[in-house]
């Protein structure tokens, strides 16, 4: 059972994608990419071993919500930091 863990590979591929997205649109934010990709992926892992044999949790489709909080957090994460520029320039 354990060989399953360790073999997943579809929610690497996912966070992945997301995390090219971040660095090729905001070249100056390449490392809080990184850094909340590894974050969700570990976030993710007690989820996945909680549900290891249901093949639900292995299906790539199971896997968009990651990506929506991912993307969700990145744009609030990107608004807060604009706004603490602008009361720092002002």
């Amino acid at each position: 059972m354990n060989e399953q863990v360790f073999t997943d590979n579809f929610h690497h591929y996912y966070v992945g994608i997301v995390l090219v997205v971040i660095s090729l649109s905001y070249k100056n934010i390449m490392t809080f990419a990184i850094g909340t990709g590894l974050i969700i992926d570990e976030f993710m892992l007690p989820i996945h071993l909680l549900g290891f044999w249901d093949k639900g949790y292995w299906e790539p489709v199971a896997l968009f919500p990651v990506i929506i909080i991912t993307i969700i957090f990145y744009i609030s994460f990107e608004k807060i930091v604009n706004l603490l520029k602008l009361n720092n320039n002002g």
